[in-house]
């Protein structure tokens, strides 16, 4: 009995995995983006000339450079520097190690 149980709580999991594979697979469940542990982050410090400037980081607002956030390690990231009266900066790629930027805004 208890060998017919566990036969059927194996099949249960095989089946319960192709399931979620399945799913991850054709982007009908996907793991949230934010997702990200501590042991795959990288500093991104942002300097700003004139310095105060509005950052965000893709899409979201962070802060005002000078600063230092921490984002996901062989992500893409789009990060914007602006401040009214001046032409936005932008940068974009893949991080994959600690990054320094500094944003020179310039008038409109």
């Amino acid at each position: 009995m208890a060998q017919k149980y566990s036969r059927r709580v194996a099949a249960l999991a095989f089946v319960a995995t192709l399931a979620l594979v399945g799913m991850l697979a054709t982007g009908w469940a996907k793991r949230p983006r934010s997702f990200c542990g501590p042991w795959n982050q990288l500093t991104v410090r942002v300097e700003s000339v004139p310095a105060g400037a509005a950052v965000h980081v893709d899409g979201r607002p962070v802060g005002q450079a000078p600063l230092v956030v921490k984002q996901c390690r062989d992500r893409r990231h789009n990060i914007r520097v602006s401040q009214p009266g001046y032409v936005s900066w932008e940068w974009s790629g893949v991080l994959s190690s600690p990054l320094a930027l500094d944003a020179h805004l310039l008038h409109r």
